[in-house]
């Protein structure tokens, strides 16, 4: 969906000429590139708004109905007016684990069978595309800005022992 440029690699402090020039052209090139990764950032941004956003009607146009919820307790226990109790230690598996155990697949909407609504899968795949996509590209664009900004505040430093 969206592809993430790499920032040029800048090389090492200690070999950077360290005249005042050099290290203002340098902060210069550092500050550009920063600034080009947070336009890609904002970009990224937008389309992850827009992927969720995408998804969330969807979800609207699934209005459940009165079957799909089921009793929590039994006319047997309303009749004796005993609640069922849960057992301390009876722990219950995860989603993954039962899916492990039964061999079915991992994949939510089979759940529901073959008669899934459209708007479920829609709101899938855009939570999908922007959990694969969209948020791994935001990550690493992150980690890099918080590079250049290392490399700049070292730059600074540099030309503040110059003056």
């Amino acid at each position: 969906m969206a592809e993430v440029l790499s920032p040029e690699t800048t090389p090492p402090a200690s070999k950077i000429p360290e005249s005042k020039e050099t290290l203002t052209r340098s902060l210069d090139d550092l500050l550009e590139r920063y600034l080009h990764l947070l336009d890609q950032h904002q970009k990224l941004q937008q389309d992850l708004n827009s992927s969720v956003n995408d998804s969330l009607p969807s979800f609207s146009a699934l209005e459940p109905t009165a079957s799909d919820f089921t009793p929590a307790l039994k006319i047997d226990d309303l009749n004796t007016g005993t609640l069922p109790k849960e057992d301390a230690g009876d722990t219950k598996p995860t989603f993954e684990e039962a899916d492990k155990a039964s061999g079915t697949s991992i994949d939510p909407l089979k759940w529901f069978g073959i008669l899934v609504p459209p708007a479920l899968r829609a709101s899938q795949s855009s939570f999908k595309s922007a959990v694969v996509d969209v948020v791994p590209a935001l990550a690493s664009l992150s980690n890099q800005m918080g590079e250049i900004e290392i490399e700049v505040r070292r730059a600074r430093k540099r030309l503040r022992k110059m003056n």
